[in-house]
């Protein structure tokens, strides 16, 4: 499969997760892929427009309102963002864990037992970042709860927890493609692809994670400068 078609197929999916506000714009960028020269090219492009599409909506912090209205559309991403991990990590969980039973050689075993573990380790952190109940009050309690749950998301994104849940799918991941191309020479070199992609698509999930990152930051600084702003 080309670069092109794949990225192509990435934003199909991900626009069915993709807020409404969104989905319209997403499914132009899509029209749009057909047109940018060259495969890389459109992937990288595709990869840009994946991390737009899941930016959080954002309504205007004016009165003291806005700020349920900005946690509500907070929560919905979150909760759609978490339901995509663990749908994710939940398939390779249950992937790594049937090659463990159906290669014999160990290498394979025991990359698949470290995918596992690091699938199940990412899942407890999806659970960490887990938005709780918007308060039932306005004012500061209203804002103290919003500010939390950025600045739950921003460490998510961008902060140690994110290196080591990107760190933790190496080590089982290229020890089960080296037992994979010691056990099947012949597929070599669909082996070094397939490992090759793995990494690419790690790299890219730094700057979109740092993306999201920056994002709940600048909404903390709004948040920050709104509260002084009400005295």
């Amino acid at each position: 499969m080309k670069l092109r078609g794949f990225a192509a197929g990435m934003l199909k999916v991900a626009l069915r997760f993709a807020a409404p506000a969104n989905r319209e714009w997403g499914e132009g960028m899509l029209r749009e892929l057909e047109h940018v020269e060259g495969e890389f090219a459109a992937f990288c492009w595709a990869m840009g427009c994946l991390s737009a599409l899941y930016q959080p909506m954002r309504a205007p912090l004016r009165t003291a309102g806005d700020t349920r209205c900005r946690a509500k559309a907070l929560r919905r991403e979150t909760r759609r963002r978490n339901l995509a991990g663990n749908l994710a990590c939940g398939l390779v969980a249950g992937g790594f864990a049937s090659y463990f039973f159906v290669y014999p050689n160990w290498m394979m075993q025991t990359g698949s037992a470290l995918m596992v573990l690091a699938a199940i380790y990412m899942m407890f952190q999806i659970a960490g970042a887990r938005s709780g109940r918007i308060p039932a009050g306005e004012g500061e309690e209203l804002m103290d709860y919003y500010g939390a749950e950025l600045e739950r998301q921003r460490r998510f994104h961008g902060s140690l927890l994110f290196w080591v849940r990107l760190i933790a799918l190496f080590p089982g991941y290229l020890l089960f493609c080296w037992g994979f191309m010691v056990s099947h020479p012949e597929l070599e070199w669909q082996i070094e692809w397939a490992a090759g992609a793995f990494v690419m698509f790690a790299a890219l999930a730094v700057p979109l994670n740092y993306r999201l990152a920056g994002e709940y930051r600048r909404q903390l600084e709004e948040l920050e400068a709104f509260r002084k702003k009400l005295g």
